[in-house]
């Protein structure tokens, strides 16, 4: 199991378009269990419905944890989307 904790910087957070973008992303990565936690809840971070749900705002300081095959490269996929491309991508 490997872990990082991360800021979420988008002025946005995680809406819809990011949720989409990174379960997509992560669900190449189908064995090994992605989550994200913040404050007490548990995230599934291939879980679009799960991502939306838990409307994670600008300023949320996660956890992102990978546990299973290849969770290093996941957890640098996923790493690189919250701190750099998520920044990147349309809010309108």
């Amino acid at each position: 199991m490997v872990s990082k904790k991360v800021l979420i910087t988008c002025q946005y957070g995680l809406h819809m378009l990011p949720s989409v973008r990174i379960s997509d992303r992560l669900s190449k990565y189908y064995s090994c269990n992605i989550r994200i936690h913040y404050k007490d809840k548990d995230i599934n971070a291939k879980n679009v419905v799960d991502l939306m749900a838990n409307y994670l705002k600008c300023g949320s300081e996660v956890t992102l944890v990978c546990d299973g095959e290849q969770e290093e490269e996941a957890l640098n996929v996923f790493s690189d989307f919250i701190e750099n491309e998520l920044n990147e991508l349309p809010h309108k």
